[in-house]
């Protein structure tokens, strides 16, 4: 299990420090899809970068990140590179810029094999690198081998990468935003192949994204963040048929819904703009955007929990 407990990530900037994390607390259990949604800056990235390991540790102010109750922020550089595609994989935002140009797919598949089983020969690596690319759907996969990254499409290059995240086997895959740049088709295809790829190893997956229509079709339980912090939290179903939060609310309603007529339907747009990371407001960082705001919603606003483990920050009741 991934468990993350009250943390808090700061960078200091020309304008002052940005409070990226804010005290998170949530857990992804095996064989779970844990969708992640909020608007750019909320801290989607900067969560999954810590939980790899791959944010400076001077930069975590606070709080825990256990990975099968092994402290990630405790380990070494060393120790970090043992686990990271062992036990815990990414698949990393807009697949053209995560290969270096000058490499092979087959070199990529090597490299990534060899550094998890030296012994492995060339051999052994090609043909393990061409029963992955099978797997993912990659036509001609032996061809592929010798293709470098721009002679493949953005879907093409994503399912690649999911191949290379599952190559050793890791009990977690974190996939940040893994279909951003892909058209409608292309996107339903990604989030087809990661469930099949989490039936197939067991694999408790967290899935990040700020389209709350295309995390409906593949997640468990949803996470919606906002400002560095959780606004709320539970089972997916639940999360969309009955939000808790009006910052969730906001979100599904600017949703398009499938047959709707413009002329009478409207999307609801959320007003404003997310605030400053530097100086988060009080309380709610949703509460100048929310029309049901009141004083006290600018105070300390806690993270409220119901039946189920369902959560949600806010001072309205349900």
């Amino acid at each position: 299990m991934i468990e993350i407990k009250n943390l808090r990530v700061e960078f200091e900037t020309e304008k002052g420090t940005l409070k990226a994390l804010r005290g998170i607390d949530f857990q992804v259990f095996p064989g779970e899809i844990l969708g992640i949604v909020g608007e750019s800056g909320s801290g989607k990235s900067v969560t999954a970068t810590s939980m790899m390991g791959l944010l400076p540790k001077r930069v975590v102010k606070s709080g825990e990140i256990l990975i099968d109750g092994t402290s990630v922020l405790s380990l070494s550089r060393n120790e970090l590179s043992k686990i990271r595609g062992n036990k815990i994989s990414m698949i990393f935002q807009e697949p053209g810029r995560s290969f270096d140009p000058l490499y092979s797919i087959g070199k990529t598949f090597s490299e990534t094999l060899l550094r998890n089983n030296p012994a492995l020969s060339r051999e052994q690596c090609n043909n393990k690198s061409i029963e992955l690319l099978k797997e993912v759907g990659i036509p001609n996969p032996e061809e592929r081998l010798n293709n470098f990254p721009h002679q493949l499409s953005g879907g093409q290059l994503q399912r690649v990468m999911i191949a290379l995240a599952v190559a050793a086997n890791p009990s977690y895959l974190i996939a940040d935003e893994p279909t951003t740049a892909l058209d409608v088709t292309i996107q339903g295809r990604i989030v087809r192949l990661l469930k099949e790829m989490k039936e197939k190893y067991n694999l408790a997956v967290i899935f990040i994204t700020h389209d709350l229509s295309l995390i409906q079709s593949i997640a468990d339980k949803i996470l919606v963040m906002y400002s560095g912090l959780v606004l709320e939290y539970g089972k997916a179903a639940e999360v969309l048929s009955n939000p808790l939060h009006p910052y969730t609310q906001g979100l599904l309603s600017s949703i398009p819904r499938p047959g709707a007529n413009y002329r009478t339907e409207k999307l609801v747009a959320i007003p404003g703009n997310i605030p400053d990371p530097t100086n988060p407001p009080p309380g709610c960082p949703f509460a100048p955007r929310c029309k049901y705001a009141k004083d006290i919603c600018r105070e300390n606003v806690s993270l409220k929990t119901l039946q189920n483990n369902r959560q949600y920050r806010c001072i309205r009741e349900v």
